[in-house]
Order: structure tokens, then sequence, then C-alpha cells
């Protein structure tokens, strides 16, 4: 129990030195968070808070990520585009705050590749493209790169 009351703590005191408000823990909700292939980006418990006194926001969502040794607390304050703790974890994968897991059930990542390898031959049969063009294309790309790289240098 202390364990947990450790977290909340935690949580709590990144969103008051954070946001400079005061939170109350108010509910936990589960997020699973998937792709449109049904890989898992993330999965795991979201704290949601009242917060008291803050300009702009009355809610936030928190949660820790990682390992107790080497974890990340992350705080996101509601909003009308952010407003449920499944919008908050997306808000946070996609300003590449939180790290993306994904976790495939082994069937469906390999249903997955399977898939891809299928689509990417049936492109490259419809287009009729040869592997001489391939590599002429990559190769062509690399020194174009090489060049903006060098040039910003």
């Amino acid at each position: 129990m202390r364990q947990e009351s450790d977290y909340f703590d935690s949580l709590e005191a990144a969103i008051i030195i954070g946001h400079k408000c005061q939170a109350v823990h108010r509910a936990t909700a589960f997020v699973h968070e998937r792709t449109e292939y049904g890989l898992t980006i993330w999965k795991g418990d979201v704290e949601i808070f009242d917060l008291k006194d803050h300009p702009t926001a009355t809610t936030c969502y928190a949660w820790r990520y990682g390992d107790l040794d080497r974890s990340r607390i992350f705080t996101i304050l509601g909003n009308k585009l952010i407003n449920s703790a499944q919008k908050a974890v997306q808000a946070a994968v996609c300003t590449d705050q939180q790290p993306i897991k994904l976790i495939p059930p082994l069937a469906n990542g390999l249903e997955h590749l399977r898939q891809q390898m299928e689509r990417a031959i049936k492109i490259i049969r419809q287009v009729d493209i040869k592997s001489v063009d391939l590599v002429v294309a990559i190769d062509s790309t690399k020194q174009n790169h090489n060049k903006l790289h060098t040039r910003r240098n």
C-alpha cells in the first residue's frame, strides 16, 4: 500500500512543480493504445487529477513510464482536445514525449509483416520496377542527402 501511495505522491508532486497548482486524485483509467493493425503502442494506467488554481486547466492526466530505477513521469493538461486519459496518451505519443513500445503478439506481428510484403511486391509489379532501377534511385537519394547535409555544415 505504501508503494501505491508513493506513486500517487510522486505524480502529484510532478503536477505541483510542473504546472504550479494543487492536484487532487480523482480516478484511474486503463489505456491500451494500438495501431490500426492491432499492435500495442502503449498500455497502462493513467491517473486523473482535478486541478485547483490553474489558470487554464481543470484536469491533468499523469502516469509513470519505465522501471522503478529509470522511470519518467508524464503530466498532460486537459483541454478541449485532450478530454480523456486515452487522448492524453495519444498526445504524448504524437509529440514524441511518450516512448512507443510496440508489443506485437507474435502471430499478429508476423501477419502484419506478411501483408506489408505482399503490398510492396504488388506495387513493384504494378509499376514494373526493376532491381537495377531501385539501386540507382537509392544511390541518387543518398548522394542528394549527402549534398544537403554537407551544405548545412
